[in-house]
């Protein structure tokens, strides 16, 4: 396939995060590998208005959020390795910190690098280091966002602000054309 220029109309930065970056699954994970898919599936199922806590991501993605305009247009996709069903949790989740994020993909176990092409994503953000590997491999922008015990982060909305602007510039006047798989 080739690549597809970014016009106008088409300039929306697009972010995709796993599940497991936005939202601290650590204990549901420790479930599913000790004690198997059957046991995570129905501990996700019998708990799923139970909100999840904040993960590694998920203040940059509701920063990103909150810089969502006309001007800089910004959309966060989620791409989970769960199933639509014990997904149902993470949504519930979404909606309960009332983050603007509509289109995802739950890809039942398997890798979720192939859908970074599928939305068409400017970067892959997860904290699973051997899918951001392998979006690397296929071509596509992708970080290992991991939790950091600094807190300098105080001006990260001004500074996020200003470098989204830029990149949203560059990525018009360049040309910029996104690697489609």
């Amino acid at each position: 396939m080739g690549s597809k220029k970014i016009n106008s109309d088409n300039n929306r930065l697009v972010i995709a995060i796993s599940s497991r970056a936005l939202f601290n699954l650590d204990h549901s994970h420790k479930i599913f590998k000790e004690e198997g898919i059957e046991a995570y599936a129905r501990h996700q199922q019998e708990n799923e208005h139970v909100v999840l806590e904040p993960g590694v991501g998920f203040t940059l993605v509701k920063k990103l959020l909150k810089l969502n305009s006309k001007k800089t247009p910004i959309d966060v996709i989620l791409l989970s390795r769960n199933s639509a069903d014990t997904g149902l949790r993470i949504f519930n989740s979404i909606e309960h910190y009332g983050l603007n994020i509509s289109r995802a993909a739950f890809t039942r176990g398997e890798s979720t690098h192939p859908f970074v092409g599928a939305f068409e994503a400017d970067l892959f953000l997860s904290s699973n280091y051997n899918d951001v590997q392998k979006a690397l491999q296929s071509g596509y922008a992708a970080a290992s966002i991991v939790e950091s015990k600094s807190k300098i982060v105080t001006h990260l909305s001004s500074e996020l602000h200003l470098m989204v602007t830029r990149l949203s510039s560059q990525m018009n006047q360049k040309g910029f054309s996104k690697r489609r798989g």
